[in-house]
């Protein structure tokens, strides 16, 4: 599917055009929008799985802050932490079975798109890993480094 966006700016006497064309791919290394790519344990935080372009930053780190930032919102604000976003970058969660999906995506990107992404891949993750092995799982996430293979699957 063929996704395009037309924006107009204005700079003083001068009128620049862009067009964005996104193609929407239903594989992870099609899907031209997303840029990485977390899952986590919600109330740990602990990263089981990351699919990262360009690190910035240590996985366990971003996934504490995420989860740390989670349940601030819940506890103050009684909400549930949908997305924040930078100047370039919008983070996207998604929750599904206490398990956090955490996408980048570019701050263009419209949200209902972004939803339907991460919810594919939450799919395709408790199709390989149904939510029965995390009772008593033991914390080796080694087991998840098959999920890309997943991810490359058409």
């Amino acid at each position: 599917m063929l996704l395009r966006y037309s924006y107009s700016f204005y700079f003083s006497s001068f009128k620049i055009n862009l067009r964005l064309d996104l193609i929407r791919d239903n594989t992870f290394q099609m899907m031209k929008n997303l840029l990485d790519l977390w899952i986590l344990k919600k109330k740990s935080g602990i990263v089981i799985f990351s699919k990262v372009n360009n690190p910035i930053t240590d996985d366990d780190c971003l996934g504490g802050i995420i989860s740390a930032l989670s349940y601030f919102v819940k506890g103050e604000l009684g909400e549930t932490l949908t997305n924040f976003r930078t100047d370039s970058f919008q983070y996207n969660i998604l929750i599904k079975n206490k398990i956090m999906f955490v996408g980048r995506f570019p701050r263009l990107i419209e949200e209902w798109y972004i939803l339907q992404e991460l919810n594919d891949i939450a799919e395709k993750f408790f199709a390989r890993y149904p939510k029965h092995i995390f009772d008593n799982w033991d914390y080796d996430v080694s087991k998840f480094i098959g999920f890309n293979e997943v991810l490359a699957e058409p």
